[in-house]
């Protein structure tokens, strides 16, 4: 352009000579000779600005004789025309198929005027000028196509070889898997392939396996442990001064623990790839370690169910498969059974099948705990019931607190809990179970917290078990019947009167309290009661019977609206 605008200046006899490029839609003086202010050779200006501006919107050339005082052009730039002491001026398009790329134009600080001719010689540069920058345009833009493509090509080859590292190390760490032999054979396998040093943690932060042991576990634990549970799925550090890239090891929305890679600086493209072919493959190592536990856990839970509820045959058979799964059924055992609300809460609190399948799924995985933290115990679920095979020396009040701990992610759901008696026999677990599911049934019929026990349910457990129903039906009409009908005409409170006063330990005052009533009605009911039911409450025997019955028809109230 430099040798255009001298061109143009000598060719034309000239004192100012420019070339403007159009950028977008703005025109730029790209090159211009002979001035004497450094603004015109920062000229910008857009189509109908000053002369160049005209030639732009016009795509035709365009004279002035006085710059200044000529009407056909804007004012924009007459007091830059004027401190150049430009006087006339020549302006031409430089066009590509008919569309403006630019233009070039002169100024004389003279009195000449430019004639046809000028222009003429003007436009034929202008055509030269053009076809020399297109020329230069459509080099620079093979240059560039050239360059891309060289880099490309580089790209796609480095891709290639680290498709192909990929793969081969992919086959070794699977021939690793296959062989089972465990994470430590997976971080040698990718340090021996890569050379770069490689760390596995737990979802907990704990080092599984290190490669080589030269590298520095405790920094690489500092650094990358507080977000293995809760991190981004791939981050960087700096152990030691050498990168680290760390990435999750997931099984779906499980975070399954974090492999590490350390690397020089640079290869950070390496390290992403070496790490996805190292999560990957810890990932399937934990899905086949998870796999294997529930193959184990269903076989527990096969041989449990088989134990508590089959026909003696299997009973049998499963003390033998216990012995193969090394659960060991010697010395007395007992069972556990913990009722659980969830189809009431599922019910009224509207869960999708989502939300329901994940409330269960939680209420599994409690059982699993307890085969995993207890040896020799089994644990099961089915329905709305937990049950536990635990050893008769285990202490049942620390398990069961144990599992109502692991259930807190369940805030709705409650627990009612019940334990058999001892048994000596693994033949009699059946029995064992009855005992617990009996114990477990009063527990949530009665609404009480505590673990109950099998042998401290008293007459109770007769009605609940299925057995003298009939007579327990008799023996509280008999007592308290007079109490129930009067209640159900008079729409009376008797019934409760009686039951605040055995729960204030026939404690007239505190019973009042308890009902919000004057001592006085207290004692008013009493004396009804007495008159109706002929129970002398100050004796200990009537006492004993009205409280017996009591509790026997709220256990058959529950019963039959079970919460």
């Amino acid at each position: 352009m430099l040798t255009i605008s001298n061109l143009i200046l000598s060719q034309l006899d000239s004192d100012i000579a420019g070339v403007f490029l159009l950028d977008g839609e703005t025109l730029v003086m790209r090159c211009c000779v002979g001035n004497h202010m450094a603004e015109t050779a920062r000229l910008r200006m857009r189509a109908g600005q000053g002369l160049a501006g005209r030639v732009l919107a016009t795509s035709a050339p365009c004279t002035v004789q006085a710059y200044g005082d000529d009407d056909h052009i804007s004012p924009h730039f007459n007091n830059l025309a004027e401190r150049e002491c430009a006087r006339a001026a020549l302006g031409v398009p430089m066009l590509v198929g008919g569309e403006p790329v630019g233009v070039l134009e002169v100024w004389r600080r003279d009195d000449r005027s430019f004639d046809e001719a000028d222009v003429e010689k003007l436009t034929g540069l202008a055509t030269l000028a053009t076809i020399a920058i297109d020329n230069a345009r459509l080099h620079d833009a093979q240059a560039r196509s050239v360059a891309q493509l060289a880099a490309a090509r580089a790209d796609l080859q480095s891709q290639v070889d680290r498709l192909h590292r990929s793969a081969t190390l992919q086959q070794d760490l699977l021939s690793v898997l296959v062989l089972g032999e465990g994470l430590p054979a997976v971080a040698r396998t990718v340090h021996q392939a890569v050379g770069c040093g490689v760390a596995i943690l737990s979802s907990h932060g704990d080092l599984l396996a290190l490669e080589p042991t030269s590298v520095d576990g405790h920094a690489i634990r500092d650094a990358v442990g507080p977000r293995a549970a809760r991190g981004p799925t791939t981050f960087r550090a700096v152990v030691d001064g050498r990168e680290l890239w760390a990435q999750q090891v997931m099984a779906g929305n499980d975070r399954l623990g974090v492999v590490c890679v350390l690397g020089e600086e640079g290869a950070e493209d390496q390290m992403k790839v070496v790490a996805g072919q190292l999560a990957l493959a810890c990932a399937l190592h934990h899905l086949e370690q998870r796999a294997a536990h529930r193959a184990r856990a269903a076989a527990r839970d096969e041989v449990l169910w088989d134990l508590v509820r089959g026909p003696r045959s299997h009973r049998v058979a499963a003390i033998s498969r216990a012995e193969r799964l090394h659960v060991d059924l010697h010395g007395p055992r007992l069972i556990i059974v913990g009722h659980l609300n969830l189809g009431a809460v599922a019910e009224s609190e509207g869960w999708d099948t989502k939300t329901n399948n994940s409330a269960r799924s939680l209420v599994r995985r409690v059982a699993g705990a307890v085969t995993e933290r207890h040896r020799g115990h089994m644990a099961g679920v089915e329905g709305d019931r937990l049950v536990v095979l635990a050893s008769a020396e285990v202490e049942v009040g620390p398990l069961i607190s144990e599992l109502r701990n692991d259930l807190q992610a369940l805030p709705s759901v409650r627990t009612w809990w019940g334990t058999s008696t001892p048994h000596n026999d693994p033949l009699a677990l059946d029995e064992a179970f009855d005992e617990a599911e009996v114990s477990a049934t009063v527990a949530q019929r009665l609404g009480v917290e505590r673990t109950l026990r099998f042998d401290e349910l008293g007459v109770v457990r007769l009605l609940v078990g299925g057995t003298g129903g009939e007579q327990m039906t008799t023996f509280v009409e008999d007592v308290i019947g007079p109490i129930l009908a009067y209640d159900r005409s008079k729409n009376g409170e008797l019934l409760q009167t009686l039951r605040a006063y055995f729960d204030a330990d026939c404690s007239q005052k505190v019973a009042a309290d308890m009902l919000y009533v004057h001592h006085k009605t207290l004692s008013y009911r009493l004396k009804q009661i007495r008159e109706l039911t002929g129970l002398d409450l100050h004796g200990h025997a009537d006492r004993m019977r009205a409280d017996l019955a009591l509790r026997i028809h709220l256990v058959a109230e529950r019963s039959s609206n079970p919460r």
